[in-house]
C-alpha cells in the first residue's frame, strides 16, 4: 500500500473513529440515566450495539436525528496539502484547540510537515495492525497445539492434557 494510500485509510479510519466516540459519549451519559430510572441492563447492554455498527460498516446515514448534525467528516481528506490544516468537528471549542496546535506549511520545504506527521502515524498505526494480526494468529495455532493434545471427556467436551 502507497504512502498517500496508507494516509488516507488512516484519515478515514480518525474520522469513524471520532464519529463512534460521540456516539459512545453519548451511550455512557444514557447508561447513567437508564440506570437511574432502573431500566433492565439487558437493555442499556444492546445500547453498545450502535457505536459497535458505526465501527464495522463504513456507511453514514443522514438524519434529522443525528447526534452529529452536519459535517460528518472532521477531518478532510486533504488536510496535509493545506496552507493552514483546520479540522472542523461542529464543536468549535476542539476546533480551536486543535488547529491551534496542528503545523502550518512550509512553502520554501519540499514536504509539508503535516504530510510527515499523518505518514508516520499511519504507519505506527498500520504496524500495530500487523502487530495485532499476527498475534492473533500465532494464538489460534499456540491453542490448535494445545488442543491437539486434549481428550474427549464426553459429548465433545475436550479436557485439556495438563502437565
Amino acid at each position: 500500500m502507497g504512502g498517500q494510500q496508507l494516509s488516507d485509510t488512516f484519515i478515514q479510519i480518525m474520522n469513524i473513529g471520532y464519529q463512534a466516540s460521540v456516539v459512545i459519549l453519548f451511550i455512557l451519559l444514557s447508561r447513567f440515566i437508564l440506570n437511574r430510572m432502573g431500566v433492565p441492563k439487558k437493555v442499556v447492554c444492546i445500547l453498545w450495539l450502535i457505536p459497535f455498527i458505526r465501527l464495522t460498516v463504513p456507511i453514514h446515514i443522514e438524519s434529522i436525528f443525528s447526534l452529529l448534525p452536519g459535517k460528518i467528516e472532521p477531518i478532510p481528506l486533504n488536510i496535509a496539502m493545506q496552507e493552514q490544516p483546520a479540522i472542523d468537528s461542529n464543536f468549535s471549542f476542539i476546533n480551536e484547540i486543535v488547529n491551534q496546535s496542528l503545523p502550518a506549511a512550509t512553502p520554501w520545504s519540499s514536504v509539508n510537515p503535516m504530510q510527515i506527521w499523518i505518514l508516520i502515524c499511519a504507519m505506527v498505526w498500520g504496524i500495530g495492525i500487523a502487530a495485532i494480526m499476527l498475534y492473533s494468529i500465532i494464538s489460534v495455532f499456540a491453542l490448535k497445539y494445545k488442543l491437539h493434545t486434549s481428550i474427549c471427556e464426553k459429548d465433545h467436551i475436550m479436557k485439556l492434557l495438563v502437565f
